[in-house]
């Protein structure tokens, strides 16, 4: 059962809601990842706002101004990399956090490149990326370094 703190906005595209701020734009097609996530993520007290798509999150990032955009490094319709760049268009002091099961050295350079503030992998371990997630988002603000498995 989802907590009560946060509000947990499922599709925001097509049901215009407004959640209270601050807000994570979560960025994922597989509805088990997004449930766990969501569901940690509301345990810290953050809303959530959900894209299936790249191009749905671009559009929610613009509307909604997000304080940090997490998001599979793989989405179904464009590259991850791709997304961040136009989400840095859209808002330039964007925070993105981009996930998944390995990185490369082409995969870190790119994230700096991109100022992608966060490259984590997690070995294909949902737990463990949630647990990951979780730590993160109640540490200390710390400079732009990638998470590894």
């Amino acid at each position: 059962m989802l907590s009560a703190r946060a509000p947990i906005a499922e599709n925001c595209s097509v049901d215009p809601c407004k959640p209270r701020r601050p807000v994570v734009l979560l960025t994922e097609n597989r509805d088990e990842v997004f449930a766990r996530l969501a569901y940690d993520l509301a345990e810290t007290g953050v809303p959530v706002l959900r894209a299936k798509m790249a191009h749905e999150a671009v559009k929610l990032c613009g509307r909604y101004r997000p304080m940090l955009v997490l998001a599979n490094a793989r989405p179904l319709d464009q590259s991850g990399w791709l997304m961040a760049a136009k989400m840095q268009l859209v808002d330039p002091r964007i925070r993105v956090w981009l996930y998944q099961t390995r990185t490369s050295s082409y995969d870190q350079r790119m994230a700096d490149f991109l100022q992608i503030e966060r490259l984590l992998a997690y070995g294909g371990d949902l737990l463990r990326l949630s647990d990951m997630v979780v730590a993160l988002m109640t540490a200390t603000p710390s400079s732009r370094r990638a998470i590894n498995a």
